[in-house]
């Protein structure tokens, strides 16, 4: 099962989707996450598997994981382009 919980500002949420049959949790998958205005749609491997509404505030993000163990890498942020947020930072350095 994919979750998706609120913590902090947000009022509190609780949502989830089912994941596909074939869903291996012994191999690497890409999750990308992505927000338009108050919508967050989150998809797996390519495909979308779960849409929710957001407050327009901006709020911050976290990838955790409950009762399992995961690794998360290449960790990618993006604004108007593709950057990692080793770049991210850089440019506001300078």
């Amino acid at each position: 099962m994919l979750a998706v919980e609120s913590a902090g500002t947000l009022p509190n949420m609780h949502t989830s989707a089912e994941l596909p049959v074939t869903f291996d949790p012994t191999r690497w998958h890409t999750l990308r996450l992505q927000r338009q205005d108050d919508q967050l749609t989150i998809f797996l491997n390519g495909p979308e598997v779960l849409t929710i509404l957001l407050p327009l505030r901006p709020e911050g993000i976290g990838l955790v994981t409950r009762d399992a163990a995961a690794a998360f890498t290449s960790v990618w942020q993006t604004a108007g382009g593709r950057q990692s947020l080793d770049e991210l930072s850089r440019s506001k350095l300078q």
